[in-house]
């Protein structure tokens, strides 16, 4: 399995990219990112239009694609664990928008969409977040004590 994680990035927080490469490390399968810089252009839908198109040139045509949205499903820990190994594809690719969230554009191209919380994250948050929960739906899997 490969999972990449494509994101909007505008600006690096040191302390969390510590902690994002801190999670990378122990994956024990290929995880890697892809921060995508856009500059800002005024209006939410010309800023998710234009975030989309820079998306859009990331995804390659054979990966199963997850959007992470507000409105997608929400899953407990397990759950995730389960339907994250539960897809029989060899790339999986999740996908952060940014401060507008994601253009309908990705929304309906993409194979689920999740949401990580009710609660409303900056997307840099939101990125860690994701990367914590992939290391722990491993562990899970593996009934390793971690999870508990």
């Amino acid at each position: 399995m490969e999972i990449r994680i494509i994101s909007i990035e505008n600006k690096a927080d040191k302390n969390l990219k510590e902690l994002i490469h801190h999670y990378l490390k122990q994956i024990p399968f290929r995880c890697s990112l892809v921060d995508i810089k856009c500059n800002s252009v005024g209006n939410e839908f010309s800023q998710k239009d234009l975030e989309a198109d820079q998306i859009l040139k990331k995804i390659n045509s054979d990966e199963f694609l997850i959007a992470m949205d507000q409105k997608g499903t929400l899953f407990t820990s397990e759950e995730f664990s389960n339907k994250i190994f539960s897809i029989h594809h060899p790339n999986i690719s999740f996908i952060i928008g940014g401060a507008f969230g994601l253009s309908e554009r990705i929304l309906t191209k993409a194979n689920s969409i999740i949401s990580l919380s009710k609660m409303t994250f900056p997307h840099k948050l939101a990125k860690l977040v994701l990367i914590e929960q992939i290391y722990r739906s491993h562990k899970i899997k593996i009934n390793h004590p971690y999870h508990k």
